[in-house]
């Protein structure tokens, strides 16, 4: 949401926040903040390495929705079209096209749609 509604101050205080209720929950929690910077940043190569290192800790953590949500909306916040292009968001993509087809999500297949 800071990157999507322009308060990128907010990802400097997300950052700083230690706390969490395990040590993969951590990890993950870093993982979207690096996304987050990344996209700030203009690099989208770097956004979507660090996006499919989050999705890799959710699925360890059998959080798939969160994957699969945080992918779809960073998406259309940066531009389907634009993302579709980079190699590097590739499998984010497809892992959250997959979620969504498993959870008869009609919507987010709509925006995914290629």
């Amino acid at each position: 949401m800071a990157v999507a509604t322009g308060v990128t101050g907010l990802l400097d205080v997300i950052r700083t926040f230690e706390a969490a209720p395990s040590p993969l929950a951590l990890k993950m929690r870093r993982a979207a903040v690096d996304v987050g910077f990344a996209l700030v940043a203009g690099d989208l190569a770097t956004a979507g390495r660090a996006l499919e290192r989050y999705g890799d800790l959710t699925r360890e953590l059998g959080f798939l929705f969160n994957a699969a949500q945080f992918t779809v909306y960073l998406a259309i916040s940066t531009g389907i079209e634009t993302v579709a292009k980079v190699p590097e968001w590739q499998v984010s993509l497809g892992s959250a096209r997959e979620f969504a087809t498993k959870a008869a999500a009609r919507w987010w297949l709509e925006q995914l749609r290629d």
